[in-house]
C-alpha cells in the first residue's frame, strides 16, 4: 500500500470511488502546502459578492491568495495586488488548482464564475 499525503479538511466521501480528478484536487502537494505551512492566514479583500483572502508562505516573501465569488452570478474581478494586501507592483502568478503559470502580472483580471474561486502563489519582484 502506498501513503498518499490527503487534505486534512477533507470531510468524508467515497475516497476509493473518486475519479482521478477528484484524486489529483485532494492530493495536490501545492495546496496541501497551504494547510500545512502557511501563516498570517486573513481576509484581505472584501468588495460586494467578491472576498479575498492572504496568508504568508513559509520561508519566502511569496504570499497565497484567494479570491472567491459568493455571488449567484459571474463577476468580472480586476484588482491591484495591493487590493489584495499584497505589496508588490508586480508579481509572478501561479494557479495552485490548475498547477499552472500565469506570468509576472500587475495585478488580477479574470471572469469568475458564481460560487467559483481561484487559489494563486504570488511571487513578488
Amino acid at each position: 500500500m502506498v501513503h498518499v499525503p490527503i487534505a486534512p479538511n477533507l470531510g468524508g466521501g467515497d475516497l476509493p470511488g473518486n475519479d482521478e480528478f477528484t484524486v489529483s484536487l485532494i492530493t495536490n502537494p501545492e495546496v496541501l502546502a497551504i494547510d500545512q505551512t502557511s501563516s498570517g492566514n486573513h481576509q484581505s479583500y472584501a468588495r460586494g459578492n467578491i472576498v479575498g483572502w492572504a496568508a504568508d508562505v513559509a520561508n519566502s516573501k511569496d504570499k497565497y491568495t484567494s479570491i472567491t465569488n459568493l455571488g449567484d452570478a459571474e463577476e468580472i474581478i480586476q484588482a491591484d495586488w495591493q487590493d489584495l494586501g499584497i505589496a508588490a507592483k508586480k508579481a509572478a502568478v501561479r494557479d495552485l488548482w490548475k498547477r499552472e503559470d500565469w506570468g509576472a502580472l500587475p495585478g488580477i483580471k479574470l471572469n469568475l464564475r458564481a460560487h467559483a474561486s481561484v487559489l494563486l502563489r504570488v511571487s513578488q519582484e
